[in-house]
C-alpha cells in the first residue's frame, strides 16, 4: 500500500514543471502589468502569480520603514486607477541591514523579488531583496 502511495506521488511530481517543483522559477513582470493584471481580474492574476517568486520592476512612489512589524517598505507604482482603490505593489524588505534599501526613493527605478501574497488592497510582496537600483 505505501509503495502505491509512493509510486503515485512519484508520478503526480512528474506532472509538475520543473520550475515550480523545485521552486526555482522567478516569473520577471513590471509593476504595470502586475497591477493590471489584479484590477482585471483577480481570480486570474492570483492563478498566475499567487504564492510564486517574482521579479517585479517599477517606478518608487513610497519608500519607509514599518516600526511596528520591522520592515522596510517600497511601494511600486502600478498607474493608479480611481476606480480600483490600490496604489500599486507593496514590497516589504526583512532584511532591514540592506543599506541599498535606504536610497530608494520616490520616483527612482527599481527592480525587486518577493513572493507574491495576492492583492491586499495593493497587490503584495513578502520577503523580498532589492535586486536593482537605477542611478539618480
Amino acid at each position: 500500500m505505501l509503495a502505491a502511495l509512493m509510486a503515485g506521488l512519484l508520478l503526480l511530481g512528474a506532472c509538475i514543471p520543473e520550475a515550480e517543483a523545485v521552486g526555482t522559477g522567478v516569473i520577471a513582470v513590471s509593476a504595470k502589468d502586475l497591477y493590471a493584471a489584479y484590477a482585471s481580474d483577480e481570480a486570474a492574476a492570483d492563478a498566475k502569480y499567487k504564492g510564486r517568486r517574482l521579479e517585479v520592476t517599477g517606478e518608487v512612489i513610497i519608500s519607509r520603514v514599518v516600526v511596528l512589524i520591522n520592515q522596510y517598505c517600497i511601494v511600486l507604482n502600478g498607474e493608479i486607477d480611481p476606480t480600483f482603490t490600490s496604489w500599486g505593489i507593496q514590497c516589504f524588505f526583512n532584511n532591514t541591514s540592506d543599506t541599498r534599501l535606504y536610497e530608494v526613493e520616490k520616483r527612482r527605478i527599481v527592480t525587486v523579488r518577493g513572493r507574491c501574497d495576492g492583492l491586499q488592497q495593493d497587490v503584495v510582496l513578502r520577503d523580498c531583496e532589492l535586486i536593482s537600483l537605477q542611478p539618480k
